[in-house]
C-alpha cells in the first residue's frame, strides 16, 4: 500500500469491518429505559429553563437600558 499524500495510508484490500450475519438486538430494562426517559425530561427542562432565564435577562437589560 503506498501512503498517501497526507501521510495516511491507503487501505483498498480489506474485508468488512462488521461481522457477517444480523447484529444482535440489546433492550434495556423496563427500569433502565424510564431512568433514561427521566434524565432526557430532566435535561430537557434544565435547558428550558437556562433559555428562559437568558431570555428575561436579556429583556429586562434591554428594558432598563432605554
Amino acid at each position: 500500500m503506498p501512503p498517501a499524500r497526507s501521510g495516511t495510508q491507503l487501505f483498498t484490500d480489506y474485508g468488512s469491518l462488521r461481522p457477517p450475519g444480523l447484529p444482535s438486538v440489546i433492550t434495556p430494562s423496563p427500569a433502565a429505559r424510564r431512568a433514561a426517559d427521566r434524565s432526557a425530561a430532566r435535561n430537557v427542562a434544565f435547558w428550558a429553563a437556562a433559555a428562559a432565564r437568558r431570555a428575561r435577562q436579556v429583556y429586562f437589560t434591554a428594558a432598563t437600558a432605554a
